[in-house]
């Protein structure tokens, strides 16, 4: 290989790396513009809140027929950090943080969604 071989595979990669860079900020950050997170209990909606705040860090406790739920609401996603529900599905959820995701405690009743935002829309 020579020296102009490395040089052209550098740039090349140089230039997918940045591309790829970009096209992941501008997406993700069309994503989330006006998406919400919203939270349920029993069918009846307990909040709507924007997917970003910054600084936000709260934690909900919910009660429901096993016991308590706890919902954490981070700066940018939502998650289930404790539940009394005896497999634990809900917790091993993980965070969402995306417009279609969401996090269901069957057992308290509890249903997280991330709603709206501009990729909603888009069939892939």
């Amino acid at each position: 290989m020579k020296k102009g071989d490395l040089i052209l595979i550098g740039i090349v990669l140089v230039l997918s790396l940045s591309g790829l860079a970009l096209y992941q900020l501008y997406f993700a950050s069309h994503e989330i513009e006006g998406a919400r997170i919203v939270i349920s209990q029993n069918g009846d909606e307990w909040a709507s809140v924007p997917l970003f705040e910054k600084g936000r860090s709260e934690s909900i406790v919910f009660t429901g027929p096993v016991g308590e739920t706890v919902v954490i609401l981070g700066e940018d996603f939502a998650t289930v950090e404790h539940s009394d529900c005896p497999d634990q599905i809900c917790v091993s959820f993980g965070k969402a943080k995306r417009p279609g995701q969401t996090i269901t405690c069957l057992p308290n009743r509890v249903f997280i969604r991330i709603e709206g935002g501009q990729g909603q829309d888009i069939d892939i």
